[in-house]
């Protein structure tokens, strides 16, 4: 896949070569001067993954490694030429919550869905790679070969503040960075006035469907949940972990929920419809809303169920700005 960049120099770029050498040592002999050398490419260094990677600090055709890393590039106004639609696919449309207008031009490229295409990443001759979704050796070792590759594990439920810092000091771009996150946490201020007002305990938790009926409540690092907690929500240990698994809850166990204040259904990508749209359903909940434990719980009788995209609970900044958009035009409308 990336034989293209390890091929020796070809005989046609030989003569070139030989053929330039030629004009300068002609130029000295005559007394002119050679052309000046083009200067040097700036270069940072960030601690990833695996190591201190060296990346050019004013890229100009940036490849994402998943949906989370174009949201880094983005807000840090990166120059990208290739990223994945929804979930790492090439064939669904960006992520909704994904500036439109600021897209057109990049190409779609699967990194994750359903497979990663390297052929097409190394076609787009990128000059640096972000991959935070992963954190994979031989992922990176692969995308590595084809460009310098910056690997943090930023949406493996880490502080998206942490991945974009990260970026920012690697890309020389730091402003840009602490900037973003001085106005998130100017705004999450703003709302947290509102939700203490509107919620009278704030106690709030994300969920998935499990099989059976029964429900997941996902980790305390779930973003949309994350991003609640910075607007004055709480969290119940006895209900959400801090841990990397969430915790289960069987239909006869609902009683143990009664506690919420706020209730958040996850809407997974609908991925039997096609590949080429985003669609929703949320039949998958139709059993677990069966059970007459979920009508007796507090928040589903005070109307205090709401549904969110799947996609805005991995963390970047995008998903973190999107998921105070959820609080104030869902929660709080």
């Amino acid at each position: 896949m990336t034989t293209m960049l390890l091929d020796p120099v070809s005989a046609a770029t030989r003569r070139q070569l030989l053929v330039g050498t030629g004009l300068l040592a002609t130029l000295a002999a005559c007394g002119a001067a050679p052309p000046p050398a083009p200067p040097a490419a700036q270069t940072g260094t960030a601690e990833g993954d695996f190591g201190p990677v060296e990346l050019p600090t004013d890229p100009q055709r940036v490849v994402a490694g998943y949906d989370t890393d174009t949201d880094v590039a983005l807000v840090l106004g990166l120059t990208l030429v290739g990223a994945p639609g929804a979930r790492g696919s090439a064939t669904l449309p960006f992520p909704e919550y994904q500036p439109a207008d600021r897209l057109t031009d990049v190409e779609r490229i699967a990194t994750f869905l359903p497979e990663p295409n390297f052929e097409a990443i190394a076609a787009l001759a990128p000059d640096a790679i972000l991959d935070g979704a992963f954190g994979v050796q031989e992922r990176y070792d692969t995308l590595r070969s084809i460009a310098p590759t910056l690997s943090y594990s930023t949406a493996n439920y880490t502080n998206w503040r942490d991945g974009l810092l990260l970026a920012g000091q690697a890309f020389g771009r730091v402003t840009q960075a602490t900037d973003f996150i001085a106005a998130y946490e100017e705004r999450a201020a703003e709302l947290r006035a509102r939700v203490e007002q509107r919620f009278p305990n704030r106690s709030a938790a994300v969920f998935y469907s499990e099989e059976a009926g029964g429900l997941v409540a996902d980790t305390s690092a779930n973003q949309t949940l994350a991003a609640m907690v910075d607007c004055g929500f709480v969290l119940d240990p006895a209900i959400v972990s801090s841990d990397d698994v969430g915790k289960s809850f069987s239909q006869e166990n609902f009683g143990d929920l009664a506690a919420l204040d706020v209730i958040v259904l996850s809407i997974d990508i609908n991925f039997e419809a096609g590949e080429t749209t985003i669609e929703r359903t949320t039949r998958i909940y139709d059993a677990a809303k069966a059970s007459p434990l979920w009508a007796g719980l507090p928040a589903v009788a005070a109307g205090r169920v709401f549904d969110a995209p799947a996609e805005i609970g991995f963390p970047s900044p995008l998903t973190a700005t999107a998921s105070l958009d959820f609080v104030e035009n869902t929660l709080l409308a």
